[in-house]
């Protein structure tokens, strides 16, 4: 490899920490056509692919470079990591095994195992790992996240929080673990607390979009929440001045008291959503109560109508449920929009660095293809023999459209959407 070669190596890796994926994989591909036999021009391809949200296409240069030097490593953690990108977690725990084994002293490769491990289901190895990790590096936030993960994956919220807060203390600008309290608070019911949590990490990451997504995942949660008590205050309301019109005073003054302590405490729960959010729950509290009332109107149509072979609600007319919306990332910015958006896996980890330099921010890839998106674009009947019905034929999720079923699919969501992070 020439001194050029090693100039445009270094150009490519500070693009890649810029998060230049697209560029810095070009710039590669014409460097390892001319110097195929460097194990390092191929490693930072596939942390490029990794930033594109390619692990194919990463998962295939760190084995080139692992053959180029088994020695190394770097192409182990890469490799680990584009085949959890896959979804392929219980393979991805032999080449981190192999990583650790390489550099034993490296908490990048205790963490990719432990990362690997959690995606694998192996939580046992997934908690010596990040014990491993700590004992190594305690002075890493990235470490501490990672435990933190560990933990609630294994069911311990309370460890999980004390870790992220030691993070934070290492480094307080870390979204990575300030997104991980968000999806504590998310898992204790606190969604309001959750959504707060998300928006700063989307504040301190504005290049991210899985944070922006979480928050809507958040905010939805809520608004779900919020639904039922809203239309019973709209309801009571109505009732009242009704009365209070038709003559019926005593009526009105019987309802009062029912309505002050509800509205009361929607007002609260408003109020304890921070204010990028607050102006966007009337617009999913709308959704919400629209999907229901569509959902009822479904279900009254489908008593009365048979379901047809071929009819819209059909197993063949079954679409999937969650097609990637178009980019609508969640910003600081006062005109950002949140939209019906799936979140986005984090393709680029700490344990996919290299071993002496700075850890990279957490990049995102694609939206998760089997998610699928919750509101009123996609609204399911109640039918048994209808196209929810055969969804749950097929994936085995709670054949019913109901808050529960809605916060289920939410929890579910940001399980397999963080599980990697």
């Amino acid at each position: 490899m020439t001194a050029s070669d090693s100039v445009q190596l270094s150009r490519a890796g500070l693009m890649i920490e810029l998060g230049r994926f697209a560029d810095a994989a070009r710039l590669l591909s014409a460097v390892l056509a001319a110097a195929p036999d460097s194990c390092r021009g191929w490693c930072l391809l596939s942390r490029a692919h990794l930033g594109t949200g390619d692990p194919a296409e990463a998962m295939l240069a760190a084995r080139r470079a692992s053959a180029l030097d088994p020695a190394n490593d770097w192409p182990f953690r890469l490799l680990s990591t584009a085949l959890i990108g896959l979804d392929r977690g219980t393979e991805a725990v032999a080449p981190a095994l192999e990583a650790r084994r390489l550099a034993p002293h490296s908490w990048r490769s205790h963490v990719c195992l432990a990362q690997a491990a959690a995606a694998g289901g192996q939580l046992d190895l997934a908690a010596q790992a990040a014990r491993a990790a700590l004992a190594v590096a305690p002075d890493q936030a990235d470490v501490h996240v990672t435990a933190g993960r560990v933990c609630l994956s294994r069911g311990d919220p309370a460890g999980a929080r004390l870790r992220q807060e030691a993070a934070l203390a290492i480094d307080p600008a870390h979204s990575g673990a300030i997104n991980e309290l968000g999806r504590i608070s998310l898992q204790r019911r606190d969604p309001a607390r959750a959504a707060r949590h998300f928006l700063r990490a989307a504040q301190s990451a504005p290049g991210n979009g899985v944070f922006g997504r979480n928050a809507e995942l958040a905010l939805r949660y809520l608004a779900l929440r919020l639904a039922r008590p809203i239309a019973l205050a709209a309801l009571l309301c109505a009732v009242s001045c009704a009365a209070a019109t038709a003559g019926f005073p005593a009526l009105a003054l019987f309802l009062l008291p029912a309505e002050l302590p509800l509205t009361l405490w929607i007002v609260i729960r408003i109020r304890a959503v921070p204010r990028p959010g607050r102006r966007h729950l009337p617009r999913l509290v709308r959704a919400t109560i629209t999907s229901w009332m569509a959902a009822a109107a479904q279900y009254h149509k489908s008593d009365k109508a048979p379901h047809k072979g071929n009819g819209p609600d059909s197993p063949a007319a079954l679409g999937p449920l969650g097609p990637a919306a178009p980019s609508n990332q969640f910003s600081s910015s006062p005109s950002a929009g949140l939209g019906q958006l799936l979140p986005a896996r984090p393709r680029v980890q700490p344990a996919c660095s290299r071993r002496d330099g700075p850890s990279p921010p957490v990049t995102t890839g694609a939206a998760h293809p089997a998610l699928p998106v919750i509101g009123p674009a996609h609204v399911l009947p109640l039918a048994r023999n209808g196209p929810q019905a055969a969804h749950s034929r097929q994936t085995g999720w709670p054949p019913r459209l109901s808050a529960s079923w809605l916060r289920w699919c939410t929890r579910k969501q940001l399980e397999q959407v963080n599980s990697s992070a």
